[in-house]
């Protein structure tokens, strides 16, 4: 039977409790970081979508975003997408709001969402 050297256990356990310690406490753990993503767009949309009461464009895909970050978890993106009721390859251009929320990106402004 094969031992392990001397001393692996204690770099082993010194390792878990650093990752134990980033862990508890990075903010944002659970959470995407930074600028939203095209991906977290989309999904923020299609959430968004899912939620309204008809009054939601449907076929809309992003196609890119320049994001700017207007408080803490708040953001302002000028997007460009598509829609599948346009012209085939005809862009669209519209500023929206995102929300970071603990479960991802919540839509607040823009793509047929308005504020109250």
């Amino acid at each position: 039977m094969t031992r392990a050297p001397v001393g692996t256990g204690r770099v082993r356990a010194a390792v878990i409790l650093a990752l134990a310690g980033c862990v508890a406490l990075s903010p944002c753990w659970g959470r995407e970081s930074g600028n939203p993503s095209l991906a977290a767009i989309q999904a923020a949309y299609d959430a968004a979508k899912a939620e309204a009461d008809g009054n939601h464009v449907d076929g809309l895909t992003i196609r890119d975003a320049d994001c700017q970050q207007d408080r803490a978890d708040a953001y302002s993106c000028q997007i460009t997408f598509t829609a599948t009721s346009g012209a085939e390859g005809r862009l669209y251009f519209d500023v929206i709001g995102l929300d970071r929320e603990r479960t991802g990106w919540k839509l607040v402004s823009g793509l047929c969402k308005r504020h109250d």
